[in-house]
């Protein structure tokens, strides 16, 4: 008797450790791109244009945000008869304020904006990620909304740039983003809900939220020809 329950516990500990195998980095990107309707959906996106509202303190401001892939991207805002943006582009980006004490266009600088450069990645940064020359670390998971999620670490250059938080299917839930002014790193982090598919057929975040309040988008439109000076700060 005591040999047949060493046998069976040792068994039941063997099924137990297959169960419980960790996922690899790799394989959580993989449901991430099937969530996402594979990699040559994903692939066809060449052109984003997000139309909502963004609540600050209270205050409903329409909200426009247009991304060319690694070209550039243009966010307005507007309330109370007045506009502001902010542009990123390859090389360069600006910022403009009406809302400031005294509003003008201003230059961001260089080193932020190649910080900045994955956030115009509209594939994003876990596709072929190796031959962007980022090293993924899988840092355990995390509950986050309720949600249990894989945290993966991403890094390239000399710092750590992005955390993901993953659900089970591979859609994600949070992201903190880093960058380096100077000695400090900065934070920003935003969560990502209501996932559906547009009337083009790709699966987008509808509604997130971000430190400066909640972003809820009615239209997303993929692969619209943009104007030609969007990036432009006209």
């Amino acid at each position: 008797m005591k040999i047949s329950f060493f046998f069976t516990g040792t068994i039941l500990l063997l099924l137990q450790s297959i169960t419980v195998k960790s996922q690899t980095v790799d394989e959580i990107i993989q449901k991430h791109i099937s969530s996402r309707g594979g990699i040559g959906k994903i692939k066809s996106v060449n052109t984003v244009v997000m139309e909502g509202f963004m609540n600050i303190a209270g205050v409903d401001a329409a909200i426009t945000v247009s991304f060319s892939h690694l070209k550039g991207s243009r966010t307005e805002y507007s309330a109370n008869g007045q506009t502001g943006f902010s542009i990123y582009t390859d090389q360069e980006g600006w910022n403009y304020n009406p809302f400031g004490s005294n509003p003008s266009v201003v230059s961001i600088g260089k080193e932020q904006v190649m910080q900045s450069q994955h956030q115009l990645d509209l594939h994003g940064t876990l596709i072929d990620y190796k031959e962007k020359g980022i090293a993924i670390l899988l840092k355990g998971k995390m509950t986050i909304e309720g949600k249990e999620c894989n945290v993966l670490e991403l890094s390239w250059g000399d710092m750590v740039r992005q955390n993901l938080f993953l659900d089970s299917s591979g859609l994600i839930v949070k992201s903190i983003n880093f960058k380096k002014a100077g000695d400090n790193i900065t934070t920003t982090e935003t969560l990502f809900y209501d996932y559906r598919k547009n009337e083009d057929g790709y699966l987008f975040s509808f509604t997130r939220m971000t430190a400066n309040g909640e972003i809820s988008f009615s239209s997303i439109k993929v692969n619209r020809t943009l104007p030609e000076n969007i990036f432009k700060p006209e």
